[in-house]
């Protein structure tokens, strides 16, 4: 890819938004905390990449979400947790149909993969890969490379299994914020030492990681302010020429009434497309950057 075309990942997200430990506040309200929300598109496009977590009982706000995304020929990544799958394999298979990415996001919703030993993670993570990958006989098959977990919740031994399983990447980490030495201000996905897989950061705009979960209910968020964010965060993705990653989840921002999160989402795709923006998974995101050393992707 050249090196001018700017990077923007766009994550539709995870129920970590609310209760991860590293979620740092930020004052909506403070003059200083977001740069002003230009009306202007980005003057050269962008690449995209939208992941959408499937979870709980999530089906009118995902459908929502992946009708708008299709309706503009738009491809993202979906992560599934296999309570979700189990009870919603075909529509899985459908969306895969479709174009979308399949990703691995853990068995549970809320489960903490760290408080467990390697023991009960592996027979977690390997359950749950082919509770989501289906059943090939059955037509429901899907291939399953990446992952995120739950509560950002992750240790060396998850790592471990991770390469057991094949997985080419892990998005389970935030922009500048990445508990892991000599990684810790990683914005863009990297390869880690001693691994098969890559990191893929979430974006971190001033202090906040841009999730409409954590906007909404940690930041307290109106939706023009979570549309300010939103561009904020394009902007920042085209100033420093780097990913950046926003978090999503179909039950809340498709809910335009109760919580209005709708509109700001949908102008920023707008913005995108109309400045010509490519959109990638996750997957082809990471093999922009396989080749390049630990250096490079921070």
């Amino acid at each position: 890819m050249p090196r001018h075309c700017f990077l923007l990942i766009l994550a539709v997200g995870c129920l970590t938004c609310l209760t991860g430990v590293d979620c740092l506040p930020v004052n909506p309200d403070n003059g200083d905390a977001l740069p002003d929300n230009g009306d202007d598109a980005p003057s050269k496009p962008l690449v995209v990449n939208v992941q959408i977590d499937a979870e709980l009982e999530d089906i009118s706000g995902l459908a929502r979400v992946t009708n708008e995304l299709l309706a503009r020929d738009i491809t993202a990544t979906i992560y599934v947790t296999a309570d979700y799958a189990n009870d919603h394999a075909m529509k899985i298979r459908e969306l895969f149909q479709s174009g979308f990415e399949i990703a691995l996001h853990g068995k549970t919703s809320g489960e903490q993969l760290a408080t467990m030993t390697y023991e009960e993670q592996l027979t977690l993570l390997t359950n749950a890969k082919q509770a989501v990958e289906g059943c090939q006989p059955c037509g429901t098959y899907v291939p399953v490379s990446g992952f995120r977990p739950q509560y950002f919740s992750h240790n060396e031994d998850t790592f471990a299994i991770l390469d057991a399983l094949g997985f080419t990447y892990n998005s389970g980490f935030k922009a500048g914020m990445i508990p892991l030495e000599g990684y810790e201000n990683a914005m863009v996905p990297f390869a880690i030492e001693g691994h098969d897989f890559y990191g893929v950061p979430i974006s971190v705009v001033d202090g906040t990681y841009l999730c409409d979960m954590a906007c909404l209910m940690a930041e307290e968020m109106t939706g023009e302010q979570f549309g300010e964010l939103l561009q904020a965060g394009v902007e920042q993705a085209g100033e420093r020429d780097e990913p950046l990653v926003v978090l999503l989840h179909g039950w809340l921002v498709g809910d335009e009434e109760k919580y209005g999160y709708w509109q700001p989402f949908i102008d920023m795709l707008d913005t995108l497309t109309e400045s010509g923006s490519t959109f990638v998974t996750t997957q082809e995101l990471v093999e922009l950057y396989q080749g390049e050393g630990p250096a490079e992707g921070q």
